[in-house]
């Protein structure tokens, strides 16, 4: 084998070795989506329209916060079959804050109580599913798998 035969080979396994590194670096796609989720400071602004919504405040800026948070999670259009179930679980949380909204606005308060509950246990559940989901790729990734 001539040097630059040598060489090559070299460098093509060491190219091949940078790729595997790479991939083993890479976050899994649930990081991926809890950074962008994070970026985009959807927690804080599902807490502040939940505080207004529960405190029977409804105005068209508060409806288009809502709606902002529900079109910026649309933005993160996550390929994964399980991340889009959750995000589709968020975005339902943000539609049931402007149901409450909207049944405070009209004087039924119980419909409005309930619509808030149902929307705070979607969050929380959505959020316990993405750190199960996120656990679970983590394991699979350090059992190589």
């Amino acid at each position: 084998m001539t040097f630059f035969a040598r060489r090559r080979a070299a460098l093509s396994a060491l190219l091949v070795l940078v790729f595997i590194l790479l991939a083993a670096c890479a976050p899994n796609p649930a990081l991926r989506y809890e950074d962008l989720f994070d970026e985009l400071d959807i927690g804080e602004r599902c807490t502040d329209v939940a505080y207004h919504v529960q405190n029977r405040q409804h105005s068209e800026r508060l409806r288009g916060q809502i709606h902002a948070i529900m079109d910026d999670l649309a933005s993160i259009a996550p390929k994964d079959e399980q991340l889009i179930e959750i995000n589709n679980d968020f975005i339902d949380c943000a539609r049931l804050l402007e149901e409450a909204m909207d049944a405070y606005a009209a004087g039924d308060d119980a419909l409005a109580q309930k619509k808030y509950s149902t929307a705070e246990v979607e969050y929380n559940n959505a959020d316990t599913a993405l750190n199960a989901y996120k656990r679970k790729l983590a394991k699979r990734r350090q059992n190589g798998s």
